[in-house]
């Protein structure tokens, strides 16, 4: 299913009170979303002055609450895009991530490659190994990893 049909925001009060964050190291920029409400990073995103009608672009981002579809708003991915995306679950609890989000995020058009970084391999993670992006959109998955992850785009 897309995203866009089953997407339903999260009402989870623990999860409104989640800590996200846009840490700036050196030249890199890295979007942490915690498990926050879609909305609430689209209503910030939004107040900040960015050239009107482009994504903010991120070094990495790492995906709200695992990959969760109730966290993760088309909305909000048009808001926002990166080189690398990172997600934490072992797949075991909720099934996160959820696969919509994956193709969500892969099937958007972009001049650059997709790198998703996945701490555990994933029911979801394992259908993203064999999926084509719908937009033609380069992209490459990276399961188990556990180690440091480079961000320097010529690396990518």
């Amino acid at each position: 299913s897309s995203l866009k049909n089953i997407y339903q925001p999260d009402t989870s009060v623990t999860n409104s009170s989640s800590i996200a964050f846009i840490a700036k190291i050196g030249p890199a920029r890295i979007l942490f979303l915690g498990d926050a409400w879609a909305e609430d990073i689209e209503l910030y995103l939004k107040s900040l002055s960015n050239t009107a009608g482009s994504a903010f672009i991120f070094d990495a981002i790492k995906v709200s609450h695992h990959g969760s579809l109730r966290n993760t708003s088309p909305a909000l991915l048009e808001l926002i895009d990166a080189r690398v995306f990172l997600i934490s679950s072992d797949g075991k609890r909720h099934s996160h991530p959820d696969f919509a989000v994956l193709k969500a995020i892969v099937d958007r058009p972009c001049k650059f490659k997709r790198n998703i970084y996945f701490n555990y391999t994933t029911p979801a993670s394992r259908l993203l190994r064999n999926y084509k992006s719908k937009s033609g959109a380069n992209f490459e998955i990276y399961e188990n990893s556990n180690s440091w992850i480079n961000l320097n785009p010529e690396s990518l």
